[in-house]
């Protein structure tokens, strides 16, 4: 129900431990406000029916923080938290949570949709914050489908796509005015098909010989990405394509260190 909250002792005392004979979710709370989750671990144990530690259709106002998220075994793309509207409309996801301090880790490895925390179709106004994120099948933070108006801040994210693209902060389809800061990521920071979004001091660094394709990739209009370094171990360093000419974009006072094939690249409309 709405206004509920759930304390535990703490990660370490309070353990939740998944048991089900059918796939499911951990905790659902769709439809319902202001529900407020500490201080716990939501254990998987691994199971291939453990799809997400958390679900929301439509709600909002949540305050999710200070728990650890880990070992969700699900084959079909299993996410440690999942905010989502309906599809094809904007105007009704889940909105105004605020997602904090968490850890979240070993998240659908062996899927290519397992991931980290997901804000789908009109998820918008929410925050993600200070968050670790480790060990996914395909990254760590994605937002989609007109979640607009994000702070996606401060938060790690390491050893994303074990299964597919290695994407650690992602935001997709019509996610504007979004600030992107002081993250720390392995690889791939995307921003495809945005507008008036900020990027700014973020770090994408891999281990030695962990390669992906891309440090930042940016596909939108009204772009501003400042002060972020791209250290090592991705193929490109900037991405910039699809409609560069009509696109609008500060690129400055970026780092760009040593790439396999291209610091840049620059791929206009024809």
């Amino acid at each position: 129900r709405s206004g509920l909250k759930i304390q535990g002792a703490g990660q370490d005392q309070t353990i939740l431990k998944f048991d089900a004979s059918i796939e499911t979710d951990f905790f659902d709370l769709s439809g319902t406000r202001k529900v407020e989750l500490a201080g716990f671990t939501i254990e998987g144990n691994g199971s291939p029916k453990a799809y997400h530690g958390i679900f929301a259709r439509i709600g909002g106002g949540h305050f999710i923080h200070h728990l650890a998220i880990q070992n969700l075994g699900s084959p079909n793309g299993p996410l440690g938290i999942h905010f989502i509207g309906s599809d094809g409309n904007y105007s009704n996801g889940v909105t105004d949570c605020v997602v904090a301090d968490n850890t979240i880790r070993n998240i659908g490895v062996g899927s290519e949709w397992g991931g980290g925390i997901r804000l789908s179709w009109g998820s918008s106004r929410n925050q993600i914050l200070r968050n670790v994120i480790d060990n996914t099948g395909r990254g760590g933070i994605f937002a989609n489908d007109g979640s607009s108006d994000l702070i996606i801040s401060s938060n790690k994210v390491s050893r994303s796509g074990r299964k597919a693209e290695k994407l650690g902060i992602e935001i997709w389809r019509d996610c504007d005015r979004v600030v992107i800061e002081d993250n720390q990521v392995d690889h791939w920071l995307s921003i495809g098909g945005a507008r008036y979004v900020a990027a700014r001091r973020n770090t994408i660094a891999a281990p030695a010989g962990d390669i992906a394709f891309i440090g930042l990739e940016l596909i939108g209009q009204d772009l501003v990405v400042t002060d972020n370094a791209v250290d090592g171990d991705q193929q490109i360093g900037i991405s910039v394509s699809n409609n560069a000419s009509n696109q609008w974009q500060f690129c400055a006072y970026n780092r760009i260190r040593p790439m396999v094939q291209w610091g840049a690249q620059l791929q206009g409309d024809k």
